[in-house]
């Protein structure tokens, strides 16, 4: 599983927190939908579900929140 915080990815040079867009290893993603941490295991199934179909995908976490983001 692509699981990383915010602070990972900007740490490696990535604005996640200024775009709506951001590449990581080469690809292009984009920030889909975002779930509380309340509910952070709906977040992870949908994110499964998204795998299990052929859609590459990645996790970012907050202390709020966790986003899907997806390959474009």
């Amino acid at each position: 599983m692509l699981l990383f915080t915010v602070e990972e990815l900007e740490q490696r040079g990535i604005p996640y927190s200024q775009k709506s867009q951001f590449v990581f290893q080469g690809r292009l993603f984009t920030k889909t939908i975002s779930f509380s941490q309340r509910i952070r295991e709906a977040a992870i199934d949908l994110y499964k579900s998204y795998l299990n179909s052929g859609v590459f995908c990645m996790l970012v976490e907050t202390p709020e929140y966790v986003t899907i983001c997806r390959q474009k």
